[in-house]
């Protein structure tokens, strides 16, 4: 019993250390293989890539075609197809590459892959097609946004926004409602294919954006244009998407408006003051930076209350958009200055030392206005007891007003005496 078990034993082991060894073998023999495969790969491309150069400027290119059309699946399909996509990214043999691809099947090679059931291989020649900017496949990528898959409605979006033809946004458009409501797509996925048709899209988003009533694709619509040059029509879209009333909207209705051209708005800002106080951070966020960018002194007062707000991020959008009033924000900012929040206080010295506004400070040292000189040294006073002097010091060194010097000076030696 006892020999039985010892050889039982020793045939385990013998096969484990047999099975370790054929793994090794099989992966040394898998490094050869791939190693000398990647080398031809690498001599395959370096001859393609000189010789479609050459043609393509010799103006031959399509009277040789014959001499470049390789097998479906073998090592030259793939070089060809890798130097072709080299060719895409430069502009001087983007045409001729999307032509190439067309004359040499790869375009029906890979349409054909769309019917595959393998979920990889169709995602792959979803985002292959878009690579190549193959506008004859738009109409069976716009299909593939009817299937009831995340991958590939999210591959076929991209690739969609790669073609970027009009009939390729229209068709992303049109499906947009289906994908939102069964969660088969990401806002981001759509904003970023959206923003990728460029501003020509913008009459085309506007109308659909009028159209729709779902929440998330007006957000990502609004989104999408506040990244665009600034046009009379999203500016008037803006206007009416800022009267829905969900939060997500209105505030990217905000944003848009922010970022709006001021000789495109047709509106009263007195109107928009009830958004700082609104009860939602992220629209008075928003909100700060509207009245920052037109400047509306009527809303100087409620962003002087912002910058106590208990959101960071509305303190310093509020910090931001006074700024730009300059020496109107005085008063404004040396009250906060004085209350006893101490992290408040120093996010609004912070937002002033990253921005020009301390150059106005400093240079208003030499104001011969009594009023203006008193309140910008009390807050760069204020700004130098709570450690942001690199403006005042670097003034210091390189400014050219001895009477700003001296005054400077006498902040930092006066802190000095006190802290001694």
């Amino acid at each position: 019993m006892q020999e039985t078990f010892k050889f039982i034993l020793i045939i385990l082991i013998l096969s484990i250390v047999s099975l370790i060894l054929l793994v090794l073998f099989s992966g040394a023999l898998r490094r050869i293989f791939n190693s000398r495969k990647y080398k031809k790969l690498d001599k395959l491309r370096e001859l393609y890539r000189n010789k479609l150069m050459t043609l393509i400027h010799s103006g031959e290119i399509f009277h040789k075609i014959n001499d470049f059309i390789p097998s479906p699946n073998s090592i030259e399909f793939q070089a060809l197809e890798d130097v072709l996509f080299e060719f895409m990214k430069t502009a001087q043999y983007r045409t001729p590459a999307k032509e190439l691809f067309q004359a040499l099947g790869y375009i029906k090679y890979y349409e054909r892959k769309l019917s595959c059931r393998n979920v990889i291989t169709k995602a792959t020649a979803i985002d292959k097609l878009g690579t190549m900017i193959s506008e004859a496949s738009e109409d069976k990528l716009i299909m593939m946004l009817k299937i009831k898959n995340a991958e590939i409605n999210s591959t076929s979006i991209r690739s969609l926004g790669r073609i970027g033809t009009k009939k390729a946004l229209i068709g992303i458009l049109e499906h947009l409602p289906e994908l939102y409501q069964n969660n088969l797509i990401g806002h981001k996925t759509v904003e970023a294919s959206l923003r990728s048709f460029g501003i020509s899209a913008q009459p085309i988003l506007v109308e659909y954006g009028m159209k729709f009533t779902d929440v998330r694709i007006l957000s990502s619509i609004l989104e999408v244009l506040s990244n665009m040059p600034s046009t009379e029509t999203s500016a008037s879209f803006a206007l009416h998407a800022l009267n829905n009333p969900d939060i997500e909207v209105q505030a990217k209705a905000l944003k848009l408006i922010g970022r709006s051209d001021p000789s495109f708005l047709r509106i009263d800002f007195n109107l928009l003051l009830q958004y700082l106080l609104d009860s939602v951070w992220f629209i008075r966020l928003q909100a700060a930076k509207v009245f920052g960018k037109f400047r509306f002194q009527g809303a100087i007062d409620i962003l002087g209350n912002l910058l106590l707000d208990p959101n960071w991020q509305v303190r310093n959008a509020a910090t931001n958009a006074l700024i730009q009033f300059d020496d109107y924000s005085l008063n404004i900012f040396l009250k906060a200055l004085n209350a006893r929040d101490e992290y408040a206080k120093q996010s609004i010295c912070e937002e002033i030392q990253k921005s020009d506004f301390v150059n106005v400070l400093i240079e208003n040292l030499s104001q011969d206005d009594k009023d203006k000189y008193e309140k910008s040294r009390a807050i760069l006073n204020t700004m130098h007891m709570l450690n942001f002097s690199t403006p005042l010091i670097e003034y210091m060194h390189t400014g050219k007003n001895e009477k700003v010097k001296t005054e400077l000076r006498h902040i930092m030696l006066q802190e000095k005496d006190k802290k001694q």
